[in-house]
């Protein structure tokens, strides 16, 4: 699969809802840099693109990549996330101050992120950092 994508993977034949199936499928089998290659070239990101995106980074240990993206996903002015995807971002925070120390802004988003989950009603044991965040987290329902 992964010769077959890194030869055909060609802006124009691919339409963003493949490179969002092929990337998803690539994460789970552990092909993370396709991953980014791939949801890299969605022409209208959605949040979960780019959180997608740091998760491939952090499961290869680019921290400082993951980090990259989680900011630039931070400085986008989404008309509304879904708790789901608040979610994901502050699990991904948590991956990441596994492989290094957060920066101070880096734990001012965490801390904020988490009390936003908590006024959403998730519980504690969601939140704490040995629940991990899979491939499947990104499958939540439409409205979450």
């Amino acid at each position: 699969g992964k010769a077959f994508i890194d030869q055909n993977i060609d802006r124009d034949k691919w339409f963003d809802e493949m490179r969002r199936f092929a990337g998803y499928r690539f994460l789970e089998t552990g092909e993370y840099d396709l991953v980014v290659n791939l949801l890299g070239g969605v022409e209208i990101l959605k949040p979960k693109d780019y959180l997608a995106s740091a998760l491939a980074k952090l499961k290869a240990g680019d921290a400082g990549m993951a980090s990259q993206i989680l900011e630039d996903f931070s400085n986008v002015d989404w008309l509304r996330l879904k708790p789901a995807e608040i979610f994901i971002q502050y699990k991904l925070y948590q991956l990441l101050e596994m492989q290094r120390d957060l920066s101070s802004k880096e734990q001012q988003n965490t801390e904020a992120l988490k009390l936003k989950l908590l006024e959403f009603g998730y519980p504690d044991a969601d939140l704490d950092p040995e629940s991990k965040i899979e491939v499947t987290t990104f499958c939540a329902s439409p409205d979450n």
